[in-house]
Order: structure tokens, then C-alpha cells, then sequence
């Protein structure tokens, strides 16, 4: 059962005027020994006592100075609960039942004392009176111990018989409970601060940052578990009593580029001596490891009230992973721009192992895996010091690797995985040596730390990548590998790439060849048809075999397009294709070319209408090629416009351009195919019969000049049935003033001696007859030898050589002949080979006139006119 209160708050139990009445002054003797106690305690409590020694005093005092046998001191603990904080002569039963009980509430305010002076026959207390008789107890004092006004505990005086508390013992026993209360407080005042400081401890040690803090002297006074941690210390404690100048020798400051950094300008000393915020980026390398980690360090003065500085707190951000991060990245963005910069993929890998070093590496060697064996090749390797490189090289041409190594760059390359050495321990390079000479070697290069990793593209080694580092602050880890590995990668696939570069070069390059043998396979027999040809009509003959000679010159014309587009495309997917600009009037040219096509429009039963503004259209362009272009849309157009259908050319500015665009009323195009078709090999008729023929190139070709001209090229069909629009746009210039007149018709040749070197017999024969039906005098000769023969005893005015000659090829027959007769033998080239490389060369030789086979009985008479008039 709970005892009852000893009274309630403000009101004394059995209280009675006398019992607070003023008494007579104090005996000398009394007054003095209470004046003797109080400086005790007085000393005890300025002294900084703990609060029990303090509380012995005052117990002391008290039943000594109130003839007292028996005293107590109750406090409130954290719960409001009011228990002994210490006791003379009470009993544990007696301490049990009361403690916890209060005359005044928690939340009292400067109560005052209370008086039971005799407990016995105080009705309030009947429940407690056999308590009181079994311990001894006849009457009690109740002193409160308040502090600033505030409830802290109390005082207990216990007399072992009734008696009144004169107003002086009252005095002196309040004035015990306060010194009591001032030590409380302090000593709570204490506790708070402590728990203070623990919490504080607590949470900074939670932070992940590293903070520190100076006395006005420098000296550490605070630090917390990363502080210590990112110093190199075990804990806050091993920190702080490390000697300041014994703490800064186990570091080397540097700045962000690497040189010392100045002490004074460290943010703690700058806030301790300038009295204001600092902040700087620190590197600092440990000197028992090298290592190097990088600090944010922030620094903010603490002032006094009169404000001095009484300290510096320092915050340190440890920013080493993210600026290896940078680092790293900045690496791999600098190598992916190496990698790119070049399809030579050996000179490439040169270029990133010298990028690697010294940013990730003091040695890096790249090696390639060269057939299907174990051999490697080392296509690239740079040291930190140039001269090492040598020293490299010869290392393994004198020990080259062994394949059969469990690890190492081989074991890399058949595993596919990479290998990571934070350590170069030494029984590994014992290990590794193949003779006391190498092991000395390898022990001389001072290897600290190293990674190997493969290249590996698209399921397949291709080699591996080895760095070494040889400083103690360079150790590699986890995040280095996967830098390293990114590298890999990336080069491997620029490896990889240039290879499959490699292969379609190559394959072009074998197509290109292909094409151009083609041509000149095909256009070695259509030069002697075309000559031919030529032959009959000027000879006459009946109406039936003028009608066989136009079929054979209209297919003729038709194979040689053929060949000629191919020709194109390859060279403008190849970049081959040159231009020759010039100012020209776009509108006389479309007009004259679209008339030069009218015979074949109605050849094919086609009304053609061309309309061309008035008003020139400059333009500066390839005038050959741009009536290429037209040539080939009015071709397309009539090739798909049945008879009776017509085809329109439209000429016109529009703003700052010119539309030249060609109508017709064929077999139009559904909407899929006019997205495709300016690629190559498309076609509007996808029948199996193919009725319209063609490879589907003129298109293609069209689209490349115009390209090459600035321009613009498209199409647009309203649908199958409903015809078809080709347009494109070209930028105009600002005016024809500039323009060349169109060249005169060169004057037709007067008879000359022409020798004619050429080894396909039917095109000899055929150019031979043309020759000598325009009066000229002919030599025939078979091979390149035989040319010279034929040169030297027939005396030639000119020359017409075909260069793919048995025997000596006409590049050879060229030169010989100039050195033979000089520059004034004119020298005209044949060939079916037709590209710009074929027609410098012919240049370079000695050449004055490429023609390209089949060669027109009108562009023969023309050179011959030019050449030798």
C-alpha cells in the first residue's frame, strides 16, 4: 500500500505558530561554530566538490549545529521522483517506505520549510507513526532545496524527541540547503554539459566528413572518428595527444597542381590568424606510405565575447575518390578522342599508352595477339621516363614472355579476365624471373603496384594492356580496374573497328578494281562497234542497214551509260569525284541539253516541251556534269513514259536558287519507292520482266553531283499510273560576267602520219579504216615494243596508244617515246580504264589527250584537230 504524503505542498503537518515564533539570539559559542560550518561548506561547494562530499558536509553540519542523530537529502531524479541522494542513521525499511513522497509538488516555487514537532500525535501522520516509533523518530524538519527559485529536493532533519526549531536553526539549516543546491545544480548543470558534449561527440562522430578543432595556439583540442581516420589515426584520443609538429612531419602538403602548399595559407591558420573563413583543396601524401588523399578543408573562427578568436573549426571533405573519378574520366574522354582521331589502329595504340603515362600509369605496354597462336606482338610502349623505354624494349627481346605463364599478359589473354597487383611483392618477381640477371632487372624498375587487362571486342581477345605503377603514393584498386577496363574496351572496339574498316576498304578497293577492269573489258568491244558503226554510214548502204545501225548505236550509247554510271557511283562513294566549276547560264545549259535529247524523245513517240525563263540563271558549277544530270532525268523520264505520253522540263528561280524540273506522264512511283529512290540499284519497274531496263543507277548519280554542287535533289509521284516530278535546286551566283565563252569546235585535223599502237586486233582495224577514210596515213602496231619499232622507222605526227599494252604498257611507251622524240610528238592515250587516277597517270607519263574507249568518231576528230591542226 502506498504511504500517504507527509503533508501537502505549502502546509506544515501539526504546524504551529510557536514552532516559527522568533527565538532569542544564538550563543556566542553557537553562533560561531554555525559560522565555522558554513565556511566548510562554503569552501567545499567553491572547492568544486563532487555533490556527495558536499552533501557529507552539510549532514554534518546539520545534526552537529541541531543536535541531530539522524539526516537525509532527497532530489529529484529524471522522473520527478524525489529519492535519497544521501542519508545518516535511517534504515533501508525506512528509506523504502517513504521514499519518493513530498510535502511540496514538483513544480512548487520557493516553498517554504515545515515543522513536525511531534510526530507521534500529528493526526496526519497515524499511518506512518509505527515507522516513525520503530525507528526512533519523535520529530522531523522538512528544508527545501530550491535554486533559482526552482524545487530540487529536499532536506530531512530527524529528532529523537519532540522539540520546537528555533527561528535561527531554521536560518541556519535554509542557509545549508541552498549552498546544497548550488552544488546540485552545478554538479546537473555538469552532468548536462557532459551528456552535452557526449551527444555532440556522438553525432559528429556519425558525420562523414572529418572535423577538427584548434586552440588559439594551433594546438588540436577536438577531433572527431573521421578526423582521426583521414589523418591516419586509430582513434580521436592517439590524434590529439600527437605533438603538432610531430603530427605535421608525417605529412607533405601539396596543392592541386602538385606543388608544396604554403602553411600559412592553410584555412585554420588563416582563420586563427586573420580572424576569417578559409577554404582550400589539400592534397596530402602520408610519408610512411605515399599515399595521397585530397581534402575540402574549410576553416571558421569561434569568438570570444569580446571577440577574439578562441578557436578554429575545421570541416575536411574527403574528395580523393572523386577526384580520381574526374581523373579517370577525363582520361577515358581524352583516349576515346585518340581512339577516334584515327583508323591506323597501331599508331592510335601508341598514342594512348603515351596518354597513359605518368596520368595512370609510369609504364603502359600494349600487346597484340598476332595469328591464331600464342604469340604477341608489343605495338606500344611508354615509360615516365623516356629513357626507360629502350631499357623495356630490350628487357623483352632478351626475355620475351612466356606463353605457358599462370599469370601475366598471356594468362590475360587466354582467360579473358583482367589481373589487379595493389603489391609487386617481391616473391612475385622472383616468381616471374627467368634468371638471377632478369630478377635483378625487374628488382632495379622499382614496380609498385600493376593492372593487366584484356581488349576484348565482340567475343574475341584481341590483347591486353599492362600498367605499372612505380611510385609509392600509386597504388591500384578497385576503382582503377574498372577505369582500366573502360580503356580496354574502348580500344579494343577501335581495334576491332579499324580491322572491319580494313576489310571494306579493302573489299572496295577489290570492287572499285573490279569495276573499273569491267569497263574497260566492255569498253574494249564497243570501241571497235562504234567505229564501226561509223564506217557503214559514212560508206552508205541500203535503208535496211541504216535502220540495223541506229538499233546497234542506240544499244552502243546504252551499254556505254551503263558502264559510265558505275564508274560514277563507285567514285562517289569512294570521295574520287572531282568537279571542274565554272560560270555557266543554267538555263542555255538545261535548253541545249534537253534539246540534245529531243531526237530520242521522239524516237520513243514523246512530246518533249522545255520551258526556260528568259532571264539568265547564273550558276557556277561542272557544266559536263550538270548535263549529266539532266541527261539522266530525261533518260529516267522517258524510259517510264509509254508512247504518246509527254515529259515537260521546267526551268525557274525561285529566291536565291534555280529549279530545273523534269515532268512526265508514265508509270508514276508508289509512295515507299520515292523514299528510296536515289539510292543505288533502285528501280520503278520491279517486274520480273524488267520491260524498262537499266541498273538503277542515273538517279544515284544525279543525286551525288547535285550534292557536290550545294545542292538539292527530289521526287514525288501522286502515284502508280499518275507520272512523276524530278526536281533539284541549285544555289545561284551573282552574275555570268565572269562566264566562259563556250569553246569553239576545235578545226577538223588536215592528213597526217598517225600511229596507232593498240593490241585488240578488231579495234586497231576499225580505228585504222576511220583513219584512213579522213585521209590520214596509218601504222598499226600490236604491243608496246613494236610500237617503239613501228615509231622510230615510221616517224609519226601523232600518236594514239592504248595503255593496257602486252609487252610494255603505254604509261612506259609514253615516257620512252618522249625521250626519243621530246614534247612535240603529240601523244593521245586510249584506254577503257576511265578514273582520275588513270587519266593523271596517262598526265604524268606524257600523255596530252585521255580518250576513253569507246571513243566517238566526232571527240576523235576534235583531239586531232586540237592537237595537230
Amino acid at each position: 500500500m502506498t504511504p500517504a504524503r507527509l503533508g501537502a505542498p505549502g502546509r506544515s503537518p501539526a504546524r504551529s505558530d510557536d514552532a516559527l515564533a522568533p527565538a532569542s539570539d544564538a550563543e556566542p559559542g553557537l553562533e560561531l561554530a554555525r559560522i565555522r560550518a558554513l565556511y566548510e561548506l562554503t569552501a567545499a561547494v567553491a572547492a568544486g566538490q563532487e555533490p556527495a562530499a558536499v552533501q557529507e558536509v552539510a549532514l554534518c553540519a546539520l545534526e552537529r549545529l541541531l543536535d541531530a542523530r539522524r539526516s537525509a537529502i532527497l532530489l529529484f531524479d529524471d522522473g520527478g521522483v524525489m529519492r535519497f541522494a544521501a542519508w545518516h542513521g535511517l534504515s533501508d525499511v525506512y528509506r523504502a517506505a517513504v521514499e519518493g513522497h513530498s510535502p511540496w509538488e514538483r513544480g512548487a516555487c520557493d516553498p517554504t520549510p515545515v515543522v513536525v514537532a511531534d510526530a507521534a500525535s500529528d493526526p496526519s501522520l497515524a499511518a506512518y507513526q509505527p515507522l516513525f516509533a520503530a525507528e526512533g523518530i519523535a520529530a522531523l524538519l522538512f528544508v527545501p532545496i530550491c535554486f533559482g527559485g526552482a524545487l530540487l529536493g529536499k532536506f530531512m532533519v530527524y529528532f529523537d524527541a519532540p522539540r520546537q526549531v528555533a527561528p535561527d536553526e531554521l536560518a541556519f539549516a535554509q542557509t545549508v540547503a541552498r549552498h546544497v543546491a548550488v552544488a546540485a545544480d552545478r554538479a546537473r548543470s555538469a552532468e548536462d554539459l557532459r551528456r552535452s558534449r557526449d551527444d555532440l561527440g556522438a553525432i559528429l562522430d556519425g558525420v562523414a566528413d572529418a572535423i577538427t578543432v584548434q586552440d588559439a595556439a594551433g594546438r588540436l583540442v577536438f577531433a572527431n572518428q573521421a578526423g582521426a581516420r583521414q589523418l591516419g589515426f586509430d582513434s580521436p584520443g592517439e590524434l590529439l595527444a600527437t605533438p603538432l609538429d610531430e603530427l605535421m612531419r608525417r605529412y607533405t602538403l601539396l596543392d592541386e597542381e602538385g606543388g608544396p602548399f604554403p602553411a600559412e595559407r592553410l584555412p585554420g591558420r588563416v582563420a586563427l590568424v586573420e580572424g576569417r573563413a578559409g577554404e582550400a583543396l589539400v592534397r596530402f601524401r602520408f610519408a610512411a606510405t605515399g599515399e595521397e588523399r585530397w581534402s575540402q578543408v574549410k576553416a571558421t573562427p569561434v569568438r570570444d565575447a569580446g571577440g577574439k578568436v578562441r578557436f578554429a573549426v575545421n570541416v575536411f571533405r574527403d574528395v580523393t575518390e572523386e577526384r580520381r573519378a574526374e581523373a579517370a574520366a577525363l582520361f577515358l574522354a581524352d583516349a576515346s578522342a585518340v581512339l577516334a582521331a584515327s583508323l591506323d589502329h597501331e599508331t592510335t595504340l601508341r598514342s594512348v599508352a603515351r596518354l597513359a603515362v605518368p596520368r595512370v600509369a609510369d609504364w603502359c605496354a600494349i600487346e597484340l595477339v598476332r595469328g591464331d597462336g600464342p604469340a604477341t606482338e608489343q605495338v606500344a610502349v611508354a615509360h615516365a621516363d623516356a629513357g626507360k623505354v629502350e631499357l623495356a624494349q630490350a628487357l623483352r627481346r632478351r626475355y620475351p614472355p612466356d606463353p605457358a605463364a599462370p599469370r601475366g599478359v598471356h594468362q590475360v589473354i587466354r582467360s579473358g579476365e583482367p589481373e589487379l597487383y595493389p603489391e609487386v611483392p617481391d616473391p612475385l618477381l622472383t616468381a616471374s624471373a627467368q634468371d638471377a640477371e632478369h630478377l635483378a632487372v625487374l628488382r632495379a624498375l622499382e614496380l609498385r603496384s600493376a593492372m593487366v587487362v584484356p581488349l576484348r571486342a565482340r567475343g574475341r581477345t584481341l590483347g591486353a594492356i599492362t600498367f605499372i605503377s612505380c611510385q609509392p603514393h600509386r597504388r591500384y584498386g578497385p576503382a582503377d580496374l574498372v577505369m582500366a577496363q573502360d580503356l580496354a574496351s574502348r580500344a579494343a572496339l577501335a581495334i576491332d573497328n579499324a580491322r572491319l574498316y580494313g576489310e571494306v576498304r579493302r573489299a572496295d578497293e577489290r570492287k572499285s578494281e573490279f569495276l573499273a577492269m569491267l569497263a574497260h573489258e566492255l569498253r574494249n568491244p564497243l570501241a571497235p562497234i562504234v567505229t564501226a558503226t561509223h564506217l557503214l554510214r559514212l560508206r552508205g548502204g541500203e535503208p535496211a542497214a541504216g535502220r540495223v545501225l541506229e538499233v546497234v548505236d542506240r544499244q552502243v550509247g546504252h551499254m556505254t551509260r551503263i558502264v559510265d554510271d558505275l564508274l560514277d557511283v563507285s567514285r562517289l562513294t569512294r570521295g574520287r569525284f572531282e568537279l571542274r566549276r565554272e560560270p555557266l547560264d543554267l538555263g542555255a545549259l538545261v535548253r541545249a541539253t534537253a534539246e540534245d535529247h529531243r531526237p530520242l524523245a521522239e524516237a520513243r513517240g514523246l512530246a518533249l516541251e522545255v520551258r526556260v525563263e528568259p532571264a539568265p540563271l547564273p550558276a557556277r558549277g561542272d557544266a559536263t556534269r550538270l548535263a549529266q544530270v539532266i541527261g539522266n532525268l530525261l533518260a529516267n523520264a522517258f524510259k517510264f513514259t509509254d508512247r504518246g505520253g509527254a515529259v515537260t522540263v521546267r526551268v525557274a528561280r525561285e529566291g536565291r536558287e534555280a529549279v530545273v524540273a523534269v515532268r512526265d506522264t508514265g508509270i508514276g512511283m508508289a509512295p515507299e519507292l520515292v523514299v528510296d529512290l536515289f539510292e543505288p540499284f533502285v528501280q520503278a519497274d520491279r517486274s520480273l520482266a524488267r520491260s524498262r531496263g537499266g541498273l538503277g543507277l542515273g538517279l544515284a548519280v544525279a543525286r551525288g553531283i547535285v550534292a557536290m554542287h550545294q545542292g538539292r535533289i527530289e521526287a514525288e509521284s501522286p502515284g502508280p499510273g499518275r507520272g512523276a516530278e524530278v526536281r533539284f535546286r541549285l544555289p545561284l551566283a551573282a552574275a555570268l560576267a565572269g562566264a566562259a565563252d563556250a569553246p569553239a569546235s576545235a578545226p577538223a585535223a588536215r592528213a597526217r602520219r598517225v600511229l596507232v599502237i593498240e593490241d585488240h586486233a578488231d579495234a586497231a582495224e576499225m580505228l585504222q579504216a576511220l583513219l584512213e577514210h579522213e585521209g590520214h596515213e596509218v601504222a598499226v602496231a600490236a604491243s608496246g615494243p613494236e610500237g617503239l619499232e613501228v615509231a622510230e622507222r615510221f616517224q609519226p605526227e601523232v600518236v594514239l596508244c592504248d595503255l593496257g599494252l602486252p609487252g610494255l604498257d603505254g604509261f612506259e611507251v609514253a615516257v620512252r617515246l618522249r625521250e626519243a622524240r621530246g614534247p612535240g610528238l603529240p601523244l593521245v592515250a586510249l584506254s577503257g580504264y576511265a578514273q582520275e587516277d588513270d587519266r593523271a597517270r596517262a598526265r604524268a607519263a606524257g600523255f596530252d589527250v585521255h580518250l576513253t574507249k569507246p571513243v566517238s568518231a566526232a571527240d576523235l576528230a576534235r583531239a586531232l584537230g586540237a592537237l595537230v591542226g
